[in-house]
């Protein structure tokens, strides 16, 4: 955990900052790539978004539901925005993909950065 919320905040603004380049850039300005490349850039931007999510003071299913939203709004977005994107269900899915991979990956960080107490004789507290 960082020291600060203010200073907990900064990498999260830049995930968002990022996700925002990245999923509203129009259409004709996207690299192409392999059929896939798109869900693993949308998992990884939400991931990204998650684990820097945590370091906030907010409740994990709160940050959870609203990067669900936001991945829904992105491509309703996409869908009727003069963007030339269209809106994509599997964009959602790996949308929602990212976000359980980053909430995964910050709940096993927390896990271990956190161990089970001790006695001091070495057996676990009660």
């Amino acid at each position: 955990m960082l020291a600060s919320p203010r200073l907990a905040a900064v990498p999260f603004a830049a995930a968002v900052v990022l996700s925002v380049l990245v999923l509203f850039t129009p259409g004709d300005r996207v690299p192409a790539g392999a059929w896939w490349s798109d869900d693993v850039v949308h998992a990884s931007l939400f991931a990204l978004l998650a684990v820097t999510g945590v370091l906030l003071p907010w409740r994990w299913t709160r940050l959870a539901a609203g990067l669900t939203g936001y991945a829904v709004l992105s491509e309703v977005v996409h869908a009727v925005a003069p963007l030339q994107r269209s809106g994509s269900v599997a964009d959602v899915a790996a949308d929602l993909a990212g976000i359980a991979l980053g909430l995964a990956l910050a709940a096993a960080t927390v896990t271990v950065a956190r161990p089970t107490a001790r006695s001091t004789d070495g057996r676990r507290a009660e």
